[in-house]
């Protein structure tokens, strides 16, 4: 429940009583199932392990943020923690002070990352440098999948958000692979590439992340100065302009002006009752095609 909300979490200790999360980590410390830092084996295996237990040995879902988040610097058990490239050891106060004076005076402060609302396991935990390149992030991401495959782990997809460095580094995977998968379709011109990766070489498929792929869907629709087209019908902001009334799914602060990075007014323009609404209108074919396809997209 913490990893999925820690306000649910809280609300359920203050009802109920429980554990606080300072005491979660001490069990997970305690009973060694804290995260090591960087990307290691140890890791991996110990996701594995957890995987095994509950008797599941099908395809898993992969996924990275860079997340850039305020900078801070910290000491814990004999580390300086908050160091591009990761924690660096320290022996007494005199060093501290001269490798914090190092690492402000060089720009190397990186983000502590929370990790709220996941509630997925966690490998890796890395401080990435400010100017990360979609090189870097590619090989990050390839010693993962390797890892992951020595532990045991079949990978089906990796996914990211929408940033461009990260789809650039998703494209260098893809590229970077010697095998394979290729569906083709000759009469639309259509060849889909699915590269091959890991040990014992499996299908592994780069994907935007469902709630930025329903945002990206989403604002799509809201230039007015572009159209997009399907065959004979056409879509743009005007046709939900249109839709909007007193028995309307959406209101105007889903359309005009809206906040584009609000994942609940995305996922409100895309649901089955904006499908629904479109239906009404035959006008709004277009726009029944997009939200039906890129709706199922998203929410699959």
């Amino acid at each position: 429940m913490a990893a999925m909300s820690p306000a649910a979490a809280k609300y359920f200790r203050d009802n109920f009583a429980g554990c606080s999360l300072r005491g979660m980590r001490y069990k997970r410390k305690k009973n060694g199932r804290q995260i090591e830092n960087g990307i290691v084996m140890v890791n991996f295996e110990r996701v594995a392990g957890y995987i095994k237990a509950l008797g599941y040995d099908g395809p898993l879902a992969l996924a990275s943020d860079q997340t850039v988040c305020v900078k801070s610097l910290r000491s814990h058990n004999g580390h300086l923690v908050g160091v591009q490239g990761g924690d660096i050891p320290f022996s007494n106060l005199e060093e501290i002070s001269t490798l914090v004076k190092e690492i402000t005076s060089s720009d190397r402060l990186c983000s502590k990352v929370p990790l709220p609302k996941i509630p997925s396991f966690v490998v890796a935990l890395v401080a990435s440098y400010n100017k990360e390149t979609a090189k870097d992030i590619a090989s990050s991401h390839i010693s993962v999948i390797d890892y992951c495959s020595k532990a045991g782990m079949l990978i089906l997809s990796i996914g990211s958000n929408g940033a461009a460095t990260e789809i650039a580094a998703l494209r260098l995977i893809q590229s970077s692979a010697n095998q394979y998968i290729h569906h083709k379709k000759l009469d639309a011109g259509v060849l889909v590439e699915v590269p091959l990766m890991g040990q014992s070489p499996h299908p592994v498929v780069s994907v935007q992340d469902p709630k930025h792929a329903c945002k990206t869907a989403a604002n799509q629709m809201l230039s007015g100065a572009r159209l997009l087209s399907f065959g004979k019908f056409h879509l743009n902001i005007s046709h939900l302009v249109i839709l909007l009334g007193d028995k309307s799914p959406l209101s105007s602060r889903d359309v005009l002006n809206c906040d584009k990075q609000d994942n609940s007014r995305a996922y409100q323009t895309m649901n089955w009752e904006t499908l629904e609404a479109s239906l009404r209108c035959p006008e709004h074919t277009g726009l029944t095609i997009y939200l039906y396809l890129f709706g199922e997209l998203t929410d699959a």
